[in-house]
């Protein structure tokens, strides 16, 4: 786990700088829209682009089930109920003090918290009505090619899916999933200091009428 100090309150995650710097180029030119980012935590990914999304007017969807976590995660066989409790326990918190720097730093109004299920989430925006769409939550093959599934759709055509750890080693269910799900599609995946990402085809655009 990482740490970084923003504004004077230190936020913990699993983001590097590099990584952080690589999100907010790809959202560093939109203006007046809306994106989401699936998977939260304290925030630490959110932080690279709060100020940058404040100021161009884009809002930000922050996606997480926090506490509401199920018995299984990334793939593993069900938590034993110690463990759980005390996860559970652990993301609250992390919930709460994620909240806390968002209305202490005057983040609230363009960052809107979905306390949810991701693929519960994304029934609830339009299709296309997305203009960047990143996936950090749950790293199991299914959990991940569910969330795929659920978010593709609400993404604008000629803009990005992306999400974390690609790595085959640690996280091959990400791997797995995020090449199926390219394959399916004939969709290129870019990979980038472990983020990878697709871009939705123009073609995928509704036909007018």
């Amino acid at each position: 786990m990482r740490s970084r100090e923003f504004h004077g309150t230190v936020i913990s995650g699993w983001f590097t700088p590099e990584q952080g710097e690589w999100l907010r180029e790809r959202v560093g030119s939109l203006r007046g829209t809306s994106i989401a980012l699936v998977g939260i935590y304290q925030g630490l990914n959110l932080s690279y682009i709060a100020e940058t999304c404040r100021e161009n007017g884009v809002k930000i969807y922050a996606v997480d089930v926090w506490e509401k976590i199920g018995a299984t995660l990334n793939g593993t066989e069900r938590l034993p109920w110690l463990v759980l409790w005390r996860f559970r326990r652990d993301l609250k918190r992390a919930r709460r003090r994620f909240g806390r720097w968002l209305r202490e730093h005057g983040f609230s109004d363009h960052v809107v918290i979905l306390h949810d299920r991701s693929t519960a989430v994304a029934r609830s925006f339009s299709d296309a009505s997305l203009d960047f769409v990143f996936l950090d939550a749950d790293h199991g093959y299914e959990a991940v090619l569910q969330d795929l599934e659920a978010w593709y759709g609400k993404l604008k055509p000629g803009r990005l899916i992306a999400g974390d750890d690609w790595d085959s080693g640690k996280w091959p269910g990400v791997v797995r999933a995020v090449e199926e799900f390219a394959g399916t599609r004939g969709l290129r995946v870019q990979v980038e200091d472990k983020l990878w990402s697709l871009e939705k085809p123009q073609e995928d655009a509704p036909a007018s009428s």
